[in-house]
């Protein structure tokens, strides 16, 4: 779900999510839960949230692009 408050004032190629619309889903492993923005199954991308439950661990994984985290 896009939601921009102003479409006039948005540049071109700029988007604005309502990320409180959109839905948490459980991932296979069951210690994270993520909310997607963007997927892109086919080559890997991902923009979007991740919540780990307490002394959660992401295991041993290798990224084979530019990963980036905000904590």
């Amino acid at each position: 779900m896009i939601l921009v408050a102003d479409a006039s004032r948005v540049a071109p190629g700029v988007h604005a999510y309502d990320l409180e619309a959109l839905p948490w889903r459980d991932t296979p492993r069951g210690t994270v839960r993520e909310k997607a923005v963007r997927r892109e199954d086919e080559s890997g991308r991902f923009l979007g949230l991740l919540a780990f439950e307490p002394l959660s661990r992401s295991g041993v994984h290798q990224h084979t692009a530019t990963a980036t985290s905000y904590f």
